[in-house]
């Protein structure tokens, strides 16, 4: 079967045709990357004397070139008769339209799941030797039962797990092509280049999480919080399935600390280097000791939870989410964040 042709103001393409950068190849496949390289090298090409200038727009400045700007930062394309649309509106009507989206009506269909995924799945072996281990020792893995006699007895077993690798991956491939199907039809642009924004941001990767599900859930979270509270958004995202599965939360326990996802929040999340200490982390990542899930929810393992006081960037407590989100240093991050998305938007 062919893949699907995409189609925007006019231009039209094969996911995976065009070359892309490896963060987006890595976690939906070809399509997605394809759709950003293609907005990426037909952008609208602005004046060098608008780069790196966040001054309000007043209303006699404002023009079809501007508002064709606009649009091209804050969404993913627009058609003529969009630009003449917005140009016809005063710049503070402009943003206005495209941040205040929640009220514009926008009737796209939701993901279409095939049902592939099987309970019997969970919890999925890290590797086919792990999982045929555990038939030999239990008789039973990744829901399928030893076979009582004859030769290969445990060849289902492996099967199963190359079956779901490959079913994963193309079940991934098609919320791949579902979103970018969002971002080229969408009534609401700034919508979807936040939710792509906090994809970029907030890293994972399917070929490590090995869950389509997972990875639709977290995309269907990051587009609901994309305009929010960044401290409601990065609790959101240290409670997601998804980024827990590929920080290895199930090895973070009480006494045995992994420090991986503790170091990507302080690191790449929020602060950035310099602005915590090495002790910070190792404090921080007995915070989300016992943190893990049980299909696409979140739960907390109490027995391999460490409860006790935990001292990150000078201050002391017990109650972890407080530790996860100072408020000093996250208002900072905030900050950061702000100007970042206003260099892409404006």
């Amino acid at each position: 079967m062919k893949p699907p042709v995409f189609s925007a103001s006019g231009l039209r393409f094969l996911p995976g045709s065009l070359l892309a950068k490896p963060p987006l190849r890595k976690w939906y496949g070809a399509g997605l990357a394809s759709l950003a390289a293609l907005v990426c090298a037909t952008a609208f090409a602005a004046p060098a004397r608008w780069q790196d200038d966040l001054t309000p727009i007043a209303d006699s400045d404002w023009s079809r070139a501007r508002a064709a700007h606009l649009l091209e930062r804050a969404g993913f394309g627009p058609t003529p008769d969009e630009i003449d649309r917005f140009a016809r509106l005063t710049p503070r009507q402009a943003v206005r339209q495209l941040v205040r989206y929640q009220q514009i009506a926008n009737p796209l269909p939701a993901f279409e799941d095939s049902g592939a995924f099987d309970p019997g799945l969970e919890p999925f072996s890290p590797s086919r030797p792990a999982a045929t281990e555990q038939a030999r020792d239990t008789g039973e893995a990744l829901g399928v039962k030893v076979k009582p006699e004859g030769n290969r007895r445990i060849q289902q077993v492996a099967d199963r797990y190359l079956y779901w690798l490959r079913a994963t991956k193309l079940e991934s491939q098609r919320v791949a092509y579902w979103w970018a199907n969002r971002m080229l039809t969408t009534r609401r642009p700034l919508e979807e280049k936040m939710t792509l924004f906090w994809h970029g941001h907030f890293a994972t990767g399917d070929e490590k999480v090995r869950d389509y599900r997972k990875m639709l859930k977290q995309n269907e979270m990051l587009r609901a919080k994309a305009t929010g509270n960044f401290r409601d958004l990065l609790i959101s995202v240290a409670k997601d399935p998804a980024m827990l599965a590929y920080l290895d939360a199930a090895v973070n326990v009480k006494g045995a600390p992994n420090e991986n996802f503790a170091r990507e929040i302080m690191e790449l999340f929020t602060m950035g280097v310099g602005n915590y200490t090495e002790e910070d982390i190792r404090e921080a990542a007995r915070a989300f000791t016992g943190w893990n899930y049980k299909g696409l929810e979140f739960v907390v393992n109490p027995a391999q939870h460490d409860a006790g006081s935990k001292t990150v960037l000078g201050k002391t407590g017990h109650q972890d989410l407080q530790i996860l989100c100072p408020r000093g240093s996250l208002a900072r991050a905030a900050r950061q964040a702000r100007q970042a998305a206003a260099r892409f938007a404006l």
